[in-house]
């Protein structure tokens, strides 16, 4: 189950790479749509620089919703998998922070939702481009450990994140602008802990939710003392948490 409280505890450094997305959105959207909203942290982004704007927010978790509703009234909210919903009409900007990599079969999902635009429309994506990463490749050497691995081996393999260059055969086609880049955003967090209560919110769920409750405390004392080793403090005691995106801004 999604938690938003734990989500938002690093509020600022998840909403920043939402923030760089919209900036690069070249039209004034009248209807839009986000995907994957959460808590709506990014929808209220959207709100801030398109006031006027006809939003929907859509997300599975009706936790997140819930404060979505709270601190955004005056959107549309519904509760729906992201991987399915489409809308009833075609919108001017569907919009996903950090959402569709939790959604799968991009191959078959980036083209219909592209179908779902008006003419001049855009799909605006950001998605975790961190799988090889230190702070998830940990993840899966602990799913080959004992006693973990009766449970975790073969791992789980719940994201769907393509490589850059399969975006773009697979977009290239169907648009008529496409831009697509990789940001690293290097967080400074208060220290090496930090970097497991940060993944707990998000990368880590899948394989807890995988574990036995009585599991959960010997993984996470586990993975926190590899991710000590793999991200050392630095000389004040913070750390430094490199995470990269990537962003997709496709128009049609």
């Amino acid at each position: 189950m999604w938690n938003p409280t734990l989500y938002l505890d690093f509020d600022r450094e998840r909403t920043q790479p939402c923030i760089d997305l919209v900036r690069h959105i070249p039209i004034e959207p009248a209807t839009l749509a986000d995907l994957g909203c959460g808590p709506g942290n990014s929808t209220a982004v959207l709100r801030s620089r398109w006031p006027a704007a006809k939003i929907t927010g859509v997300d599975s978790s009706a936790r997140m919703l819930a404060m979505a509703r709270e601190t955004n009234p005056d959107a549309t909210w519904i509760e729906a998998d992201i991987g399915r919903w489409r809308p009833d009409e075609p919108m001017d900007l569907l919009f996903s922070n950090a959402a569709l990599q939790w959604a799968p079969e991009h191959h078959t999902l980036l083209p219909d939702l592209l179908q779902h635009l008006r003419p001049g429309g855009v799909l605006a994506v950001q998605i975790p481009y961190h799988l090889h990463s230190d702070a998830h490749g940990i993840i899966e050497q602990l799913c080959r450990r004992s006693p973990w691995s009766q449970w975790l081996d073969p791992a789980p393999q719940p994201f769907e994140i393509l490589a850059p260059e399969e975006y773009y055969r697979l977009l290239s086609p169907r648009t008529a602008s496409l831009e697509i880049w990789q940001t690293t955003y290097w967080h400074l967090l208060d220290n090496p802990a930090a970097i497991v209560h940060w993944m707990r919110a998000t990368g880590l769920r899948p394989y807890l939710s995988a574990l036995p409750d009585d599991q959960h405390t010997g993984f996470l004392r586990a993975y926190a003392a590899a991710i000590k080793l793999a991200y050392p403090a630095q000389p004040d005691g913070r750390a430094l948490f490199p995470f990269n995106r990537l962003f997709l801004l496709a128009g049609v």
